[in-house]
């Protein structure tokens, strides 16, 4: 719930096809999952966010 400033957390990424100083401003925290889950080669059809955060 991004729009809750009390339920704001900071998300944080450092790796290979990362890059470096992206912001990605407010998001969905439903989407962290299926974006991890991307980054190392797997796909999460089950989860309730569905969006991938970073190319």
């Amino acid at each position: 719930m991004p729009e809750l400033p009390d339920l704001r957390a900071a998300f944080l990424v450092v790796g290979p096809g990362v890059r470096a100083g992206k912001s990605l401003g407010l998001i969905d925290m439903r989407d962290v999952a299926p974006t991890l889950a991307a980054l190392v080669g797997l796909s999460l059809p089950g989860a309730e966010g569905h969006n991938v955060l970073l190319p």
